[in-house]
C-alpha cells in the first residue's frame, strides 16, 4: 500500500510539472539579468554586467519594452521574442521557444545566436524550476564543436543571459542572477557578482547611468555618466571584435570620443567602471 501511494504521489508530481511546462512563460514586463565576465587579462572573473527590460515604447504599430540596444516585443501565441535593433531599425527573432527535438537553427536565423557560425540542433527538451513554476528548457548543440548552451522560456540563455550574442565576444560571460518583476528568481552568485534580494537593491549599489549623444555621429560624440567615477577604461571594437582604441580615465564623468580615421559603420564601445562594472554600447559613425 505504501509503495502504491508513493507511486501515485510521484506520478502526480511528474504530471503536475509536465502540465506547467505546457503553459508558456513569456519574458516578464520588468526583468534584470546580472552576468559575470571573464577576460584573460584578469586571470579569472573580472566584471559584472547587467541587462534590463523596463519601460514602454511604441514603434510603428507595435508596443515594445526597452532593452539593450533596442526593444523587444513578444508573439505569445507563437512563443517568440522579437528584437528591434535601434541601429538598423529592423526586427529579428531573438528567441523561438516553439521548438521540437531535433530541430535545427542556422546561426543567422536567430538574432540571439548570430555570433555562432554553426547550425544549432535541439538535443534535449526538459524543464527548470524557477519562481515556483516549471518552464520548458532546451539544449542547443552546435555542429562545429562549440560548447552547447541552454535556453528557457521567460529568461533566455541560461549560460550567459538573454542578449549575450548581440555584440562581438570580447570575453566569456556567465549568468549569475535573474530578477523578474522586482524579485530574485535565480541566484548563481559569486564573489564578484552577488545577487541582491531585489532589483532596487542592486540598482542602488551597482547601476551606472550612461548617455551617448549624438549617436549616430560624424565627427565626435559625448559619453556622459551620472556621477564622477575614480576609473573608467574605454575600448572600441569593430564588428569582427578587433580592438581599435583603448583609453583610461581617472576622476571622470564625461568623455569626448573623436571619429579620427574611423570609417562609417557600427562599432561596439566597452566601458569598465571602477575595475568592476562593464557596460557595452553600440555607436554608429556616419558622414
Amino acid at each position: 500500500m505504501k509503495k502504491l501511494l508513493f507511486i501515485l504521489v510521484l506520478l502526480g508530481t511528474v504530471s503536475g510539472s509536465y502540465a506547467q511546462t505546457n503553459v508558456y512563460h513569456p519574458f516578464p514586463d520588468k526583468a534584470y539579468w546580472l552576468g559575470e565576465f571573464w577576460e584573460s587579462s584578469c586571470s579569472g572573473f573580472c566584471y559584472c554586467v547587467s541587462t534590463m527590460i523596463q519601460g514602454d515604447t511604441t514603434i510603428g504599430i507595435y508596443n515594445y519594452k526597452k532593452t539593450y540596444g533596442g526593444a523587444i516585443r513578444q508573439d505569445i501565441p507563437m512563443k517568440k521574442v522579437i528584437y528591434y535593433d535601434y541601429t538598423d531599425h529592423l526586427e529579428y527573432i531573438l528567441y523561438d521557444f516553439n521548438l521540437a527535438l531535433g530541430d535545427s537553427i542556422h546561426h543567422n536565423q536567430w538574432y540571439g545566436t548570430r555570433a555562432s557560425q554553426a547550425t544549432l540542433i535541439v538535443t534535449t527538451i526538459d524543464s527548470i524550476s524557477l519562481g515556483g513554476s516549471y518552464r520548458k528548457a532546451f539544449t542547443l548543440t552546435s555542429t562545429n564543436g562549440e560548447p552547447p548552451y541552454r535556453i528557457a522560456e521567460g529568461i533566455g540563455n541560461l549560460n550567459a543571459g538573454p542578449f549575450t550574442q548581440l555584440s562581438p565576444c570580447f570575453c566569456a560571460e556567465y549568468l549569475k542572477c535573474f530578477y523578474a518583476e522586482g524579485q530574485l528568481l535565480l541566484s548563481w552568485g559569486s564573489s564578484w557578482c552577488s545577487c541582491s534580494s531585489s532589483i532596487s537593491e542592486y540598482e542602488n549599489n551597482h547601476k551606472a547611468n550612461i548617455s551617448i549623444s549624438p549617436n549616430p555621429f560624424s565627427t565626435s560624440t559625448q559619453i556622459s555618466f551620472d556621477k564622477t567615477y575614480p576609473t573608467i577604461a574605454l575600448s572600441l571594437y569593430d564588428l569582427q571584435g578587433k580592438l581599435l582604441l583603448q583609453n583610461h580615465y581617472t576622476d571622470c564623468n564625461q568623455i569626448t570620443l573623436h571619429r579620427n580615421q574611423l570609417s562609417n559603420g557600427l562599432y561596439f564601445l566597452k566601458l569598465i567602471i571602477d575595475d568592476k562594472q562593464i557596460e557595452t554600447r553600440k555607436i554608429v559613425i556616419t558622414n
